[in-house]
């Protein structure tokens, strides 16, 4: 099966037939993202986690790696600026030492992580994603959101040495 990379590392929209992509996020080169599809074998393995997590997880225990579902991936509506939104969003999980399974508290904080980061890196059409989906699941505004103080200076500390 043919899958289209979205990513803009890769050029011009290529096409694949690899069952998993890997890549260094741009927002932060020291996490490893993994597009994984649905015929690789670990596959099966990881859609549980998918199926309770939503479209990406990150673990903090076990390393920067941030892993998404392919199969998302492939839907029309799905952009690269929306994995840009994904990746930041699971970078906020990881540097605020959010363990899954993931409630609600650590969602919003990882919305609001992941803003910040994508504000940093000038992202702002994946900062607009990011911004919506928020609004959308908890009916209020990303700028209304406050983080507790060790969580926000903790996030500050991070962007500043980005």
């Amino acid at each position: 099966m043919k899958h289209l990379i979205l990513y803009e590392q890769f050029i011009n929209e290529q096409e694949t037939t690899e069952p998993i992509i890997d890549f260094s996020t741009t927002l932060d080169d020291s996490f490893t993202t993994h597009v994984i599809y649905p015929e690789h074998p670990e596959y099966s393995n990881l859609k549980p986690h998918f199926k309770k997590l939503g479209i990406a997880f990150t673990d903090p225990t076990r390393g920067k790696d941030i892993w998404i579902d392919g199969e998302k991936v492939e839907e029309d509506s799905f952009t690269a600026d929306h994995i840009k939104a994904v990746e930041a969003h699971e970078i906020g999980h990881h540097i605020l030492n959010h363990q899954p399974p993931y409630d609600e508290t650590m969602e919003q904080k990882a919305d609001i992580a992941g803003i910040a980061i994508l504000k940093k890196a000038q992202e702002f059409e994946a900062v607009a994603i990011l911004a919506l989906r928020f609004r959308d699941l908890y009916k209020s505004n990303p700028k209304d959101y406050i983080l507790k103080n060790s969580a926000r200076e903790f996030l500050r500390s991070y962007i500043k040495n980005l």
